[in-house]
């Protein structure tokens, strides 16, 4: 198959912590989160929502990838650390694309204050959803990700 070869780059992400891969999402989702953000504030940028869902997807499909098909973590764990990600990742970068925007740390205090208990209400829903997930991909890994067959066994 001809292109460009990532198995290379999601296994060196798969040996990485949970902490550096949450950091990893966090900034692969921050122009996202900026680009939607200022979409909201700026009137004539519109256009730029659609840019911030592809590099959202882009973020998110890298992330998905990673943790299901390159380690070898059981699938309820998958699950949570997928969860636990993109619930704080996602609420973390949306809070520094409106301190940015807004050139207000406001913000970040209110988010710091309030949204902890909304996101871990978030993180029961998501968490879940994420292990039928990877459940379901990894029963589809011949066809997905085939470089990952050795490394299941």
């Amino acid at each position: 198959m001809s292109g460009i070869d990532i198995s290379s780059y999601c296994r060196r992400l798969a040996q990485l912590s949970e902490a550096k891969l949450a950091l990893f999402y966090t900034v692969g989702l921050l122009p996202a989160t900026f680009l939607g953000e200022l979409a909201t504030v700026q009137p004539g940028l519109e256009w730029l929502k659609v840019v911030a869902a592809v590099l959202g997807l882009c973020a998110l499909s890298a992330l998905v990838a990673v943790v299901t098909f390159y380690r070898d973590d059981e699938v309820p764990l998958a699950g949570v650390i997928l969860g636990l990600i993109t619930v704080f990742g996602t609420a973390l970068a949306w809070a520094l694309s409106n301190a940015a925007i807004l050139r207000s740390f406001g913000v970040l205090i209110v988010f710091a204050a309030g949204a902890l208990f909304a996101l871990l209400v978030r993180l029961l829903f998501v968490a879940p959803a994420f292990a039928v997930l990877v459940w379901v991909l990894r029963k589809f890994r011949r066809w997905f990700a085939p470089d990952t067959l050795l490394d299941a066994d």
